[in-house]
């Protein structure tokens, strides 16, 4: 299988054993909870059919732990062709040291060897840490507001919210973004909850409300053709009417 080294101590390898989809699968059960979102099986299938399926593993570590795994599936939309990724998800233990940067790096770049011109993803707009990563780091594209996208889906990080998401875009050609993105006038800011995960959990009343607020300010105003002009440190959008 192939491997792409980003660190001295990371490698990234495509997969696609039986054995291998199903650490996969562990692994994003670990971080998901009870639920499980990539069976054995369906990435098996997905490595078959062409797919993405791929674990980041340390090589530092005695037993070589896989710490981190992506799958996504090809898209076509309009006559263009494109990776769509489905999950991708870190240990918790391992966050914070690039594990996930590495990660969709290696899904640009893979999509560019296929002649492929865009990543194409989603996020729920709540989760702060995900906004800055995505469109500041990244410097991915927010094209529209999707309203509760995969409908119920009961883990321990979704909870009992509904699944509204933000689509993004990643062009697989050029400068990749970084640092965060400008928010200036005539931008309107939308707040955002500081940790909507904990919230769920403590006070699932107050993470509904936060919910509709940001579907309606944001949510409504993507609809009207407005766009994302930025995102602050602390996760705030920036959002200007069309030009």
């Amino acid at each position: 299988m192939a491997a792409l080294v980003t660190t001295g101590t990371l490698s990234i390898r495509e997969l696609a054993l039986p054995s291998e989809c199903a650490q996969v699968s562990a692994l994003f059960t670990s971080i998901w909870g009870g639920h499980q979102h990539i069976p054995p099986e369906l990435g098996r299938a997905i490595a078959e059919a062409g797919g993405y399926v791929v674990g980041a593993y340390d090589d530092e570590r005695y037993d070589a732990a896989m710490v981190g795994a992506s799958v996504g599936v090809v898209g076509q939309a309009n006559g263009r062709m494109h990776l769509h990724s489905h999950i991708t998800g870190v240990v918790p233990g391992e966050q914070g040291r690039g594990v996930g940067l590495a990660l969709k790096r290696h899904q640009r770049s893979w999509a560019n060897e296929r002649g492929m011109d865009r990543v194409v993803w989603t996020f729920d707009p709540l989760v702060r840490r995900n906004a800055w990563f995505n469109l500041a780091r990244l410097g991915a594209n927010a094209v529209r507001y999707e309203v509760d996208f995969y409908g119920p889906v009961r883990d321990a990080i979704n909870g009992d919210d509904e699944t509204d998401r933000l689509v993004v875009e990643w062009p697989t050609r050029g400068d990749e973004g970084s640092g965060a993105i400008a928010v200036t006038a005539p931008a309107v800011v939308v707040e955002t909850p500081p940790d909507i995960v904990s919230l769920r959990g403590t006070n699932p009343q107050l993470a509904r409300s936060w919910r509709g607020r940001v579907r309606e300010e944001l949510g409504g105003r993507l609809a009207e053709g407005w766009q994302i002009v930025g995102v602050t440190s602390d996760g705030s959008y920036g959002v200007a009417p069309p030009s």
